[in-house]
């Protein structure tokens, strides 16, 4: 049989299990027996539908949901999906099902459930804390925003949309905890999750307390996270701050900000709290779905990262040394000129691709070296289902190339391409190269796209929130000796922003570095070959 339906009913509750494949057909079936399981149940006023098995839903099926959905809703009751395959979720996503009906990625309630059980730490989690601990003279692994708010936002609507995102991923019930049979620091997610009110306070209070929003997080058995709604008068402030070991900039900047905002939209169109859709994630399932997959050859992986950093180090593959100061976190930005995003127009590589092949390239050039080598930050989101999860997902894979023969830029980055690809089909052994090469000081390239956290603006229902920069605060843990960020601006501009340690580069070294980056991209734009842009 192509379609099967399985139907409990226990007390006010019904759970429903669809597998196989919603056709026409499939679709009057489910509904004669839907109307049937509620005659026979006439107490039931919670309707969950898992849609784990289901290969195929057809637009009978979208009608079918959407009229059981609105059934439920006028009889005062509950309807959810629950677990779409990705090929459902992709129709939910292009009809704009995802947004009219209540859905979660995991079972049914799992959210509800107090989960116990102890999880390790993935290592990408583990690579930033160890980070965290031995970076000297740092007590801070933050990803923080400060967002001004219009005077006309409604704080307590906003206040209702940001605690159902709380309540809504286990993300946010994320504690660390140490092993008392291992003494390894693990992770839980049965925290409480404490409500954020509106703090109301005089202009003087709002100024001193603006100054002083950073502060380090106790990481063993306290939330992770701080998330505050501040008014004085007519002036308005999100701070949003997450241990990045638990959030990276992705969730942070826009999955946690969207769901938010479609949230306070909801509510300022007069539905209540209670009738916000849950959409959440779980992130303790996620890692247990990675802990389950077995069919990986993990040396094959190590392997393959120990030939790409053989070799490495800080004399041969990082510019030269030549700072005196003591080692701490400085970041600068210039901006690129001569290059604007409607380069990209038709062009046969990616944004991405293009500056992080420039980057290498500058790298050869500023060492003197054929062979360049550093590690970039993928978001690690791969699929639907990840795009849509609330906590770290990113990955810092090394790359190495080798400027032995030359070759066309166009060559070059779809070959470069080639290679970042190779390289996220071995991210899960990526643990054991994080340890290996942690206090390495690998230079870092990452691309961001858009308001991250450092500038622009954000939609807030009809207005526009700005992120305002933080006063100076306690300093950051920084994760290299240099990270190499291109951002990629709304106004269709790009810049690069250096974030180093001071103690091994002076602020003339890093202008340097820039200048050479820029020529480099110039250079890039006027097709010139590698080798030429090398010896020039």
């Amino acid at each position: 049989m192509s379609f099967e339906i399985n139907i409990n009913a226990e007390e006010r509750q019904m759970l429903m299990n669809i597998s196989g494949r919603l056709d026409t057909v499939a679709a009057m079936e489910l509904e004669k027996a839907f109307a049937a399981a509620l005659s026979e149940n006439e107490d039931v006023d919670e309707v969950l539908m898992d849609l784990k098995d289901l290969s195929y839903i057809s637009s009978s099926g979208l009608r079918f949901l959407l009229g059981s959905y609105k059934k439920m809703i006028k009889k005062g009751g509950n309807f959810m999906v629950f677990r779409p395959t990705e090929a459902v979720m992709e129709v939910f996503e292009t009809t704009g099902f995802d947004n009219t009906i209540p859905m979660e990625d995991q079972e049914p309630h799992s959210l509800d459930k107090v989960d116990h059980r102890l999880y390790p730490l993935r290592p990408i989690q583990r690579f930033m804390m160890d980070v965290h601990f031995n970076k000297a003279g740092s007590t801070m692994m933050n990803m923080v925003s400060l967002v001004r708010l219009d005077p006309s936002i409604d704080m307590n609507l906003l206040k209702d949309a940001l605690n159902s995102v709380l309540h809504s991923h286990d993300i946010f019930r994320c504690r660390f905890v140490v092993d008392d049979e291992t003494g390894e620091i693990m992770q839980r997610f049965d925290g409480e999750t404490e409500d954020v009110a509106v703090e109301e306070m005089t202009e003087e209070e709002l100024e001193e307390c603006l100054r002083t929003l950073s502060r380090p997080y106790k990481v063993i058995d306290n939330p992770l996270w701080n998330l505050r709604l501040l008014k004085a008068g007519s002036r308005q402030y999100f701070y949003a701050d997450f241990y990045h070991v638990i959030m990276d900039g992705v969730a942070a900047a826009l999955l946690f900000w969207r769901e938010m905002e479609k949230n306070y939209k909801a509510l300022v169109s007069g539905k209540s709290a209670a009738d916000l859709k849950r959409s959440g994630s779980s992130y303790a399932a996620y890692i247990r779905e990675e802990m389950a997959d077995t069919g990986y050859d993990m040396e094959e992986g190590v392997g393959y990262w120990r030939k790409m950093l053989d070799g490495f180090s800080v004399k041969e593959n990082l510019p030269a040394v030549d700072s005196t100061e003591e080692s701490g976190d400085e970041e600068v930005e210039f901006p690129i000129d001569g290059i604007r995003r409607d380069f990209f127009t038709g062009a046969p590589y990616s944004e991405p691709g293009f500056f992080m092949g420039a980057t290498l390239l500058a790298l050869a050039k500023l060492t003197g070296k054929k062979t360049a080598i550093m590690s970039w930050v993928h978001n690690g989101r791969t699929n639907s289902k990840e795009l849509r999860l609330m906590g770290i997902m990113l990955e810092q894979l090394p790359i190495r190339w080798d400027f032995d023969k030359d070759m066309s830029v166009e060559d070059y980055l779809a070959a470069l391409d080639g290679l970042m690809k190779e390289g996220m089909k071995y991210r899960k052994s990526l643990g054991t190269i994080y340890s290996e090469y942690l206090d390495s000081e690998i230079a870092c390239f990452i691309f961001q796209k858009g308001a991250i956290g450092r500038r622009g603006e954000l939609a807030l229902g009809d207005t526009k929130a700005v992120i305002e920069p933080l006063p100076d605060g306690e300093e950051s843990a920084a994760e290299s000796a240099m990270d190499i960020e291109l951002n990629a601006h709304e106004d269709g501009s790009f810049s690069v922003v250096f974030d180093y340690d001071t103690g091994m580069y002076s602020p003339q070294a890093i202008e340097n570095c820039a200048d050479v980056i820029r020529a480099v991209i110039a250079k890039m734009q006027q097709g010139c070959s590698l080798l030429t842009i090398l010896d020039d």
